[in-house]
Order: structure tokens, then C-alpha cells, then sequence
């Protein structure tokens, strides 16, 4: 059975990110998915959210993937796409831990803007990336969605 690029490629399916601009001279929060599709040797493309035909959602980024699955917010979007491609970490444990990191890296982007205000703020979340990824990946010990959204 085909799967990954032969998969999209024979049945003309693609993963599609719908962003501002179509990412054109700012990727902002569509950064992490475009990051772990090219990890994944996956085909995308990026369009505007005027383009978007699918299940309601709220503000961009959101995705179709080729499972036909359509969904907004960042760590959403990280974890959909890190079961389908595979970088997930294999047990429970360390998925768990994924989610939490998922949603530790969306607590960072939304408090960044008072980084400069707070820097003892910036500060923290700093030492508590580093204590994540002291064992060289953030959830395991492998690559998966996670290590993507730590990127900030």
C-alpha cells in the first residue's frame, strides 16, 4: 500500500496549511507545521485562509491533511501531523510529555510579547526548555512534534 510521498503524489493529495499571506514574507505560528513536514519529506502547500472550504475553525493556522482530517491551534496541528508522519514518541509517558511541551511552547509564544517588561519571565521559560531537551530531544528519546515546537 502507498504511503507518505508515494501516497500523495499517485492520489494527488497533499497536506495544506491555510496562513496569512500564504506565508509569504512571515510564517509566524505556521513556522512548526512547515518545520515538521519538511522533517517528514512531506508534500504541502500554503494558501490563504480565504481558500479554506473545510469543518469551522477559528483564526489560522489550520490544515487539511491527507487522512482528510481539518483542524486549527498550533499544538493541535503538531500532534495531528506527528501521528500521521510518525514523530511521536513511542510510549505513553513520553506522549503525555509531548502534549505538555506542546502546550508549554503555545504558553511561550503568547507570553514572548512581555518578555522585554518581564525578563525574569523569559528567563524561566528558558532554564525550563533547557531542562526539557537535557536529554537531547524533548519527549523521549527521539525526535518528534515536540522538539519542533520548542523552536521559538
Amino acid at each position: 500500500f502507498l504511503r507518505g510521498r508515494a501516497f500523495s503524489k499517485f492520489f494527488g493529495m497533499a497536506y495544506t496549511i491555510y496562513y496569512h499571506g500564504a506565508c509569504k514574507g512571515f510564517t509566524g505560528r505556521a513556522t512548526h507545521p512547515m518545520m515538521l513536514l519538511a522533517q517528514a519529506e512531506k508534500e504541502y502547500t500554503v494558501v490563504t485562509p480565504d481558500q479554506y472550504d473545510g469543518t469551522p475553525v477559528f483564526a489560522p493556522p489550520y490544515i487539511k491533511t491527507p487522512s482528510g482530517a481539518t483542524i486549527s491551534q498550533t499544538p493541535a496541528i503538531m500532534i495531528t501531523i506527528g501521528q500521521e508522519v510518525g514523530l511521536v514518541p513511542k510510549d505513553h509517558v513520553n506522549q503525555v510529555k509531548a502534549l505538555q511541551v506542546e502546550l508549554d511552547a503555545a504558553d511561550i509564544m503568547v507570553e514572548a510579547k512581555g518578555f522585554k517588561d518581564k525578563p525574569e519571565r523569559a528567563a524561566k521559560w528558558m532554564a525550563h526548555c533547557e531542562a526539557l531537551l537535557a536529554g537531547g530531544y524533548a519527549a523521549g528519546d527521539a525526535l518528534s512534534h515536540a522538539d519542533f515546537s520548542l523552536y521559538v
